[in-house]
């Protein structure tokens, strides 16, 4: 490594050498000559000591080379090279043949003390090296100096002092404090007339003084002087310092289940004085807080210093924490966290259902538990909208309750409820800590037992009435009994017909419901009533009552209507009409139409004749194929026919109609 004769802030120191060291230092003189040849010329004008090593100046040629002469300086037992190019307007002069550029002024880095300076100029072609002698030099020492002057702990820390200059510069170096891990950079800036009296050199202002703020502990604080340019960093020695803690001290004890919420206790002191301290209690994860004083007297300490309160809390398990509050010097202190439980005293339990009971009414289940009863809980149900209500016991053991043991927690009891649906709700009363408590509400429906049916019909026949219906009974799968009353005389029927549309209204029901019998009777006007047998719960069930007059016979006509002299003509061609066909205008007339739909009159005077009337598929409710309840209509020689027979499908629903030869099937 080679350095220019550069300082920083101050000159070299210059070493003088004696008279003989002189001669030696700067070789022979040279005579001068045009030309040269053989070995190297040269001089060493210079060996000074400067901060960090040695400065060399001189100067060299040989003749036999126009390149630079190569110089070899060796200080102590460091060597460096260099070329001797530097501008020397007087060696020109001297030997014009060598040109102005063969100086070399070189400082070769070194170790501070005394060493040994060897200067060689490295021969080129013929001749040989040209070595001009050593020189002994003391190198001074660039690294900082300085003091650690004192070291005070304070409340809350530690204060560390001294001096420090460098004696490479005259502006403020740095002073590296080491602690707890991490490092504090300090500048020397400080006014210091004391050293400035000693070393007049460093100037006045090399003092340094750092206040550092630490946790209570025990520290080593190490100061190191920052190097700039030659020289090295300087360590002093470690400083030891123990920090006091002035933060309180103290315990959360524990927390317990209190009535109204979780009981805490524990104690806090702080060393900066003797009055109670405030603790704050706070509950994780919710918004409960509290501020407490340490003033009560607790078993081993010195001073009333515990404290003792219930924070409000609803059922559950918390995470209570403490933290004193801290006086004068020092931080809060957090006293610890502990875990506590407040059981949930209200009782509980359910309604798990409401269902129809075999012995008439509703039959509630459910189950019902209190952790401060020993017997079984009191439950009281209410019948929504209505006065019934009843209290019962949970006083048997669930199988379904879902209880964590085998307790008696179970309720079943019949509410007498005439048919129908209602809702059951019910409460749990309270034992000990907590409140009655609501378990919900069910519904549940109460089944009439007794049967359902109709009497659809009583027609007046050539033999008498026949009589048409259905009676179902949700006790029974088998028919049933109906009791036909006609005149006073009672005949029974059985109910075992089909009936495939009685399931569309009671799903329960079969399909063989119908009843279906003919009564023989005289002609007369009479009262039809029809009863259903009960079966099982339940009463008889009344189907009604209907007048039938049956008139005597006719005598027979010569001609009867029948499929060949009623209905649309042999012969007669027919238009397709495809969908309903509505007739909006008064004294219209249809004719010769096959009206694949439904036929809607909706004016008055309408003549419907020469026609077939089919309806269409998807019927989803009573309809008929024609329909009409205006005046003056007439239908003559018109076949009604369903295209798609149904139960629920009629030829004609309406008034003010004649009909003549209308086929109707």
């Amino acid at each position: 490594m080679l350095r220019l004769n550069r300082t920083r802030g101050r000159l070299p120191r210059v070493v003088t050498l004696t008279a003989a060291a002189a001669v030696l230092a700067l070789g022979a003189a040279a005579t001068p000559a045009g030309a040269a040849s053989g070995s190297p010329l040269g001089a060493v004008e210079s060996v000074t000591a400067v901060s960090g090593g040695v400065r060399v100046t001189g100067w060299a040629w040989d003749g036999d080379t126009t390149a630079a002469v190569t110089m070899s300086l060796t200080a102590g037992t460091v060597a460096v090279k260099a070329p001797a190019s530097g501008y020397r307007a007087d060696i020109a002069k001297l030997y014009p043949a060598a040109g102005s550029y063969r100086g070399f002024d070189v400082v070769v880095p070194t170790a501070p003390g005394s060493q040994s300076v060897c200067t060689t100029a490295l021969n080129v072609g013929a001749g040989s090296n040209k070595a001009f002698g050593c020189t002994t030099v003391t190198v001074p020492n660039s690294s900082p100096v300085g003091n650690t002057d004192g070291v005070t702990v304070t409340a809350t820390g530690v204060r560390i002092w001294g001096w420090a200059a460098d004696p490479d510069m005259t502006a403020p170096i740095t002073v590296r404090l080491a602690f707890a891990g991490t490092t504090r950079d300090v500048v020397a800036n400080l006014p210091r007339p004391d050293v400035q009296k000693a070393y007049p050199t460093y100037g006045g202002y090399t003092g340094w003084d750092s206040t550092i703020a630490l946790a209570p502990g025990s520290y080593q604080v190490c100061p190191t002087l920052l190097n700039v340019g030659p020289g090295s960093d300087r360590k002093f020695t470690c400083r030891a310092v123990t920090i006091a803690d002035h933060s309180p001290t103290g315990s959360l004890d524990g927390v317990a289940e209190a009535a109204g919420g979780l009981q805490v206790r524990g104690w806090a002191t702080d060393p900066d004085t003797t009055a109670p301290l405030s603790v704050r209690l706070a509950v994780t994860g919710t918004s409960v807080a509290q501020t407490v004083t340490a003033d009560r007297v607790v078993s081993g300490q010195a001073t009333a210093s515990g404290f003792d309160t219930v924070l409000p809390l609803t059922p559950g398990t918390y995470e209570v924490c403490a933290t004193a509050v801290n006086v004068s010097v020092g931080t809060d202190k957090a006293l610890g966290c502990a875990t506590g439980t407040v059981l949930d005293h209200n009782p509980s339990g359910a309604l798990q259902s409401a269902t129809d009971s075999a012995a008439g009414g509703l039959e509630v289940d459910g189950w019902a538990s209190d952790i401060d009863a020993t017997t079984g809980v009191s439950v009281r149900l209410a019948v929504t909208g209505t006065a019934v209500s009843a209290t019962v016991a949970a006083d048997t053991v669930s199988t379904t309750s879902l209880t964590a043991s085998a307790l008696p927690t179970a309720f079943s009891t019949v509410l007498a409820l005439a048919p129908g649906t209602y809702q059951v709700c019910g409460t749990a009363v309270n034992v000990g800590l907590g409140a009655d408590q609501a378990l919900g509400c069910t519904t549940g429906t109460v089944k009439d037992h007794s049967p359902v049916g109709s009497l659809d019909s009583a027609l007046a026949v050539s033999t008498g009435v026949r009589v048409q219906g259905f009676a179902a009974d949700p006790d029974t799968t088998s028919p049933l009994s109906v009791r036909v009353t006609v005149g006073g005389t009672t005949t029974t029927l059985a109910a075992g017909v089909s009936r495939s549309d009685v399931p569309y209204t009671y799903p329960w029901a079969g399909g063989s419901t119908g009843f279906d019998g003919v009564i023989a009777l005289s002609a007369g006007t009479y009262q039809v009533c029809a009863t259903a047998v009960n079966s099982g719960l339940g009463t008889d069930k009344a189907l009604g009552c209907t007048s039938v007059t049956i008139a005597a016979p006719a005598p027979a006509p010569s001609t009867l209507p029948g499929p060949t002299n009623t209905g649309v003509p042999a012969g007669t061609t027919l238009t397709v009409w495809n969908g309903d066909y509505t007739v909006t205008t008064p004294g219209a007339v249809i004719s010769n139409l096959d009206i694949r739909g439904y036929l809607r009159i909706k004016a008055d005077n309408v003549t419907v004749k020469n026609t077939i009337v089919r309806g269409r598929d998807g019927l989803t409710t009573s309809m008929s194929l024609v329909q009409s309840t205006q005046v003056g209509v007439k239908i003559i020689d018109t076949e009604l026919v369903a295209a798609y027979p149904s139960y629920w499908i009629d030829g004609f629903v309406g008034n003010n109609v004649t009909f003549t030869r209308v086929n109707v099937h």
